[in-house]
């Protein structure tokens, strides 16, 4: 009988483990931030099904080789068990005279299936043991960014102003920003000050479609996959959840005219800036740009669906 060993089973595991992790990581950077949520969900599924398997498929080979010491134990005790009368019937063989009888020697060696089962045992309470070291010293990159965020808005004196994570964070950031240092220049309805993150996205797609030849080259990969090509990327701006990042940050920094600055979790500013003229610049002596520069907090950990924006304001004190 063909049994399948455990080193065989532990190879076959580890390397079903590493296709796992690259089909999850291939799945994660396919995802969308709206869809991210359920890709995480299956992933985790994957992963519990897998171990679930490993557990099923070594608790059954570990009782397979049980089953298998227990029936060599049975076959030795019913050869002890022999009757008499079968002995009894046998002719005995006389040796010749000059032929000395030695003592039959029993020899009782270990037990090889049981020292296999032990070994393998411990190899594998090691790997467990491995495992549970290596996610114990793995980075908590989450609370380290917060931290570090914490710091800079303390020493920038800037105060946070969260956001809700749902795909259009970005640009409800922006309309913040611009609500509250009523830098906007559309009609509000109303008289109100409250710039709605959708006009901030119709205004994206608008200005990027107006000048797709400035843009084509950041977004080229994107619009391969999407199959769409302008059209199609700029309309997922204007009518979906799809979150945003560089490029439609420049977008919104030249159609406001303003600059914008990203702060990250590291410490480190990402500066954007408008096309200014600088020759009304020069003529504008009098305009500081310090008040019209729009502050963001970039995350990359904090937050379950992946990037995130929060928008920032100067503290008051």
């Amino acid at each position: 009988m063909n049994l399948t060993t455990m080193e065989e089973i532990q190879a076959r595991h580890r390397k079903e483990i590493k296709e796992l992790q690259n089909k999850i990581t291939a799945k994660k950077k396919q995802a969308s931030k709206k869809t991210r949520k359920g890709v995480n969900d299956e992933c985790d599924r994957l992963e519990q099904a897998l171990k679930e398997q490993h557990a099923e498929e070594i608790a059954s080979l570990n009782s397979t080789e049980s089953n298998v010491i227990s029936t060599n134990k049975d076959v030795e005790a019913s050869h002890d068990e022999l009757p008499e009368s079968v002995s009894d019937t046998t002719t005995p063989i006389n040796p010749p005279d000059n032929v000395e009888i030695e003592p039959e020697l029993k020899r009782k060696g270990p037990n090889k299936a049981k020292a296999r089962l032990a070994r393998r045992a411990a190899a594998l309470e090691t790997l467990q043991h491995e495992a549970e070291q290596e996610s114990h010293s793995m980075t908590d990159n989450k609370s380290i960014e917060r931290e570090n965020m914490l710091n800079n808005f303390k020493s920038r004196g800037l105060v946070e102003k969260e956001i809700r994570a749902d795909g259009h964070c970005l640009y409800s950031a922006i309309a913040d920003q611009l609500s509250f240092l009523s830098l906007d220049n559309t009609n509000n309805h109303d008289g109100e000050k409250k710039v709605d993150y959708r006009d901030i996205r119709r205004r994206t797609a608008d200005y990027i479609s107006f000048n797709k030849d400035d843009f084509l080259p950041f977004i080229s990969s994107d619009v391969d996959d999407d199959g769409g090509g302008i059209e199609g990327y700029t309309r997922k701006i204007r009518d979906t959840a799809e979150w945003g990042g560089q490029v439609e940050l420049m977008a919104i920094s030249r159609f406001l005219n303003t600059g914008i600055n990203v702060l990250q979790g590291n410490g480190r500013v990402e500066e954007i800036r408008p096309l200014y003229n600088i020759v009304e610049n020069q003529e504008n002596e009098t305009r500081k740009d310090d008040e019209k520069v729009l502050w963001l907090a970039y995350y990359r950990h904090g937050f379950g669906l992946g990037e995130h924006y929060n928008s920032l304001h100067k503290s008051s004190t």
